[in-house]
């Protein structure tokens, strides 16, 4: 075997040093860079943060605010104390019940069933329940609750209860609250 020349050592020393350059930047220094650009990160979303948070507000500033919103409380409370709510007569019940049938016939909805229910008291009336029996396809059944949601008149429902029958069509058991 011959004798490398000294331009060939010192290219075989170059290429020694890069391989080994290579090896330390892929396996040593890369990942520390990485958790060093992590850190980084973490950082300036903490010190973002902190720059958001404000300076707390003066006890007596909070203290204030507070007595001036009870003042507000008392004056609303007063004023709401003598409102009556008229309850509807058993003729407007009836006539409100027509035209939430009305509103069954245009969403294409069979009425099965309706069934008065004892009445519910609620926060400022008392509430006449009717238990209703109904079938139709589930979009015909959103239809309708989207027209009684746009209705005028307080109705509310209670219990829902669906299942699917035979006839491949809702079964919807609810209690309406007029």
């Amino acid at each position: 075997m011959r004798q490398l020349t000294k331009l060939e050592k010192f290219g075989l020393a170059a290429a020694m040093i890069v391989a080994g350059s290579f090896f330390y930047m892929k396996n040593f220094y890369e990942p520390q860079e990485q958790a060093l650009k992590k850190t980084v990160a973490k950082l300036n979303k903490v010190v973002a943060q902190v720059n958001n948070l404000k300076e707390a507000p003066s006890l007596i500033a909070v203290r204030g605010r507070i007595a001036k919103q009870k003042k507000v409380y008392e004056e609303l409370r007063e004023q709401t104390a003598n409102l009556t709510v008229k309850q509807g007569t058993a003729d407007e019940i009836t006539e409100l019940l027509g035209r939430i049938n009305l509103m069954l016939d245009r969403n294409g909805l069979a009425l099965t069933k309706v069934e008065p229910k004892p009445e519910v008291a609620g926060d400022f009336f008392t509430w006449n329940v009717f238990q209703v029996c109904l079938r139709g396809t589930y979009g015909r059944l959103l239809g309708f609750l989207e027209d009684l949601r746009a209705m005028d008149d307080a109705v509310r429902i209670g219990q829902l209860h669906m299942e699917k029958g035979d006839d491949a069509l809702l079964h919807v058991t609810l209690d309406l609250m007029i």
